[in-house]
């Protein structure tokens, strides 16, 4: 367990330590509640419920070590010196798309920090971004989702499969639906039409993109397409 943890920590520090590099690296949190985690007093999550820090190289006093990332960022135009445990970010944009938020969620869902793909979270997700592309690959357990829930053609074992949600879709999905248990929405395959069911349980990766303008209210029962 505590190797696993390592590797996690290792990786998350890697993918930042590259994107500064690059010129800039913004990371995305869930949970402000996070073990370790040092940011002003006060300061809450946003409406949209995805909290994002931006660092770039020259940030004064910008220290990364295997704990996590710390320096001082502006906070309501006033200094503050900030710690982000690295278990504690869920996503990074790429520096060429600052619109973008990717979450990987193939690593062991019982470590600390690991990020749980449930109702909530998807709900954030697409009130937040204009697109929603989640990945099932060859997930373990993809073996959740319902057979008849899948085109002929399209099973999992034959591609990576990736399916697109959103809330301002060209076309609107308009039976799409967060349930307690996974989307439920008709999408288009090969310009056909099929009605799928995707457990949250059997997502690998979710690649977000495209901050929307506005923030919707969400329908207690789930979500649907305006």
């Amino acid at each position: 367990m505590r190797e696993d943890v390592d590797i996690v920590r290792k990786s998350v520090r890697r993918k930042f330590e590259v994107r500064l590099a690059s010129g800039s690296a913004k990371i995305a949190m869930l949970d402000l509640g996070f073990p370790g985690l040092s940011l002003p007093l006060g300061t809450s999550m946003p409406a949209r419920g995805v909290f994002i820090l931006e660092y770039v190289p020259g940030t004064p006093d910008l220290e990364v070590d295997e704990a996590g990332v710390t320096a001082t960022l502006l906070f309501g135009g006033k200094p503050f010196r900030a710690h982000v445990p690295w278990l504690a970010i869920a996503g990074m944009s790429e520096v060429s798309a600052p619109d973008r938020l990717v979450v990987d969620t193939r690593r062991d869902n019982d470590l600390p920090g690991a990020l749980k793909i449930d109702r909530s979270l998807v709900e954030r997700l697409l009130s937040e971004f204009c697109t929603m592309r989640v990945y099932l690959g060859c997930h373990p357990l993809v073996s959740g989702i319902p057979e008849s829930s899948l085109p002929e053609g399209w099973s999992i074992g034959q591609r990576d499969l990736c399916l697109e949600y959103g809330l301002d879709m060209p076309k609107p999905i308009s039976d799409l639906v967060c349930e307690d248990g996974g989307i439920r929405a008709t999408l288009s395959f090969d310009c056909e039409p099929h009605l799928t069911f995707v457990p949250y349980d059997a997502i690998a990766a979710i690649r977000c993109r495209g901050l929307r303008s506005s923030s919707r209210s969400l329908p207690r029962r789930g979500l649907t397409s305006v």
